[in-house]
Parts: C-alpha cells; sequence; structure tokens
C-alpha cells in the first residue's frame, strides 16, 4: 500500500472515529460507551481478529465500508484511546 493510500485510510478511519464520538454523545451514552471502551482495550488484538473472521457476516449487516472501518479501529490500541478521548472532548462540550 501507498504512502498516499495509507494517509486516506487513515484520514477515513480518524473521521469514523470523530462521527462515533460525535454520534455517542448526541445519544446520550457517554458514560456506558466509555466504560465498554476501556473494559475491551486489553482485548483489542483479540477483537480485531474477531472482527476480520467474522466480516463476511457484519457485512452484510452493517455493510462493506462500515465493517472495515470497525475492524481497522479494533485494529490498535491507539484508536480505541482516540475515540474514548474524543467522546470525552465531546462530552464536555454539552
Amino acid at each position: 500500500m501507498s504512502t498516499a493510500s495509507k494517509e486516506i485510510v487513515s484520514e477515513e478511519l480518524n473521521q469514523f472515529i470523530a462521527v462515533s464520538a460525535r454520534q455517542i454523545t448526541a445519544r446520550k451514552l457517554s458514560v456506558p460507551a466509555i466504560l465498554f471502551l476501556e473494559s475491551i482495550l486489553p482485548a483489542s488484538g483479540l477483537l480485531h481478529a474477531v472482527s476480520l473472521a467474522g466480516e463476511p457476516v457484519m457485512s452484510m449487516l452493517l455493510g462493506t465500508k462500515r465493517t472495515s472501518l470497525l475492524s481497522r479501529l479494533f485494529e490498535s490500541r491507539k484508536n480505541i484511546e482516540q475515540l474514548i478521548n474524543l467522546i470525552e472532548q465531546e462530552s464536555l462540550k454539552h
């Protein structure tokens, strides 16, 4: 994968994380979401493997692009931590 396409993928993931944080906060689910994300943080590698294995079924339910983004979210602890931080920032705005 070229550097330009990696940057595009990273930008799409950042947008997905930002939109997810706004939607979670808008629905007033910040506390349960943060608790859930903090509890799965140690198992992010395992969740990534499970999401890759379940991708065919998940893509029928969520769509291919959203499934791919969700799988990339679990790819790294940094991504989950970024989502938690954005949820906390969005919560402070409301």
